[in-house]
């Protein structure tokens, strides 16, 4: 009821911006109705995508696609993939409001242990264990290792030193502040190549050095200039003893990170961005 009464006040729009679809579950999901109508009632529309949506509703997604005036995409994967379905497709960068952040100032370890950090869902959780739980646990015997987890719901993993917080707008960037570093792991699929992980961007705003898989990740990210990428067991332990080694490593990944999401994930950058995604503004 919510999306047809948007859809009907869409009339009074010049253009509107539609993240995903109006409505995934359509009965025979086939024809997206509302989708056409708000076609009908506004002259220009732009369907923006930063998951592989398609997975689960290929042929409405499909159909979406043809009735757009214009695709945006959050990184070069969705691009390759719209681009095969749609003449017009265009990169929109999130933005976040880095006044959120605190930016780290001093990289030296403030405690024995490496205070590795991760926020995620306790799914996302759960999948992050699976693909490096036991990197992290073999690292940590002659490592002193501490994981900070932001999550909704406490995690246990056998052997690994574990520190649970519920997010809190209050405590969350100061706990970011205290890491080493920050965490992102996904296995390779069609669905996590889709994904635009925001932890990136939180551990990125202020200013942590960042290990991650390269899957579903900012297209701005460079290897060894403002992230180290880790695509096997020796990768991730090497990569894990460089950082715990080496101070002035883990400072110019973490201040290149900070500059790479001021140039390219503000506010102000995303919303110059957004503006370029219709014919006129």
């Amino acid at each position: 009821r919510i999306r047809i009464k948007q859809v009907v006040e869409i009339r009074n729009a010049e253009r509107a911006f539609v993240h995903r679809s109006l409505y995934p579950f359509y009965y025979d999901q086939k024809y997206p109705l509302l989708e056409k109508l708000t076609s009908k009632l506004c002259n220009e529309v732009v369907y923006d995508y930063w998951d592989s949506v398609w997975v689960h509703h290929k042929e409405l997604n499909g159909r979406i696609v043809q009735i757009a005036d214009t695709i945006s995409v959050a990184n070069d994967f969705l691009h390759e993939h719209y681009s095969s379905l749609h003449s017009n497709v265009k990169y929109f960068n999130i933005g976040i409001n880095l006044n959120h952040y605190l930016p780290k100032k001093d990289y030296d370890k403030k405690t024995n242990d490496f205070r590795l950090f991760y926020t995620g869902s306790p799914g996302n959780v759960k999948q992050m264990f699976r693909e490096i739980g036991e990197y992290l646990i073999e690292f940590s015997i002659l490592n002193p290792i501490k994981l900070i987890l932001v999550s909704s719901e406490d995690q246990t993993y056998k052997n690994l030193n574990i520190e649970n917080h519920r997010f809190d707008k209050n405590t969350f960037f100061k706990l970011l502040n205290t890491a080493d570093v920050g965490l992102y792991a996904l296995d390779d699929s069609i669905a996590t190549r889709g994904k635009m992980a925001m932890k990136i961007l939180d551990y990125a705003g202020t200013g942590l050095p960042i290990l991650a898989t390269k899957y579903g990740v900012s297209p701005h990210l460079d290897d060894k200039k403002n992230v180290l990428f880790c695509s096997s067991k020796d990768e991730w332990i090497i990569n894990l003893r460089k950082l715990n080694n080496d101070v002035i490593l883990r400072k110019k990944l973490g201040l290149n990170a900070r500059k790479m999401v001021e140039t390219f994930h503000s506010v102000n950058s995303s919303y110059q961005e957004f503006t370029s995604l219709f014919s006129k503004f």
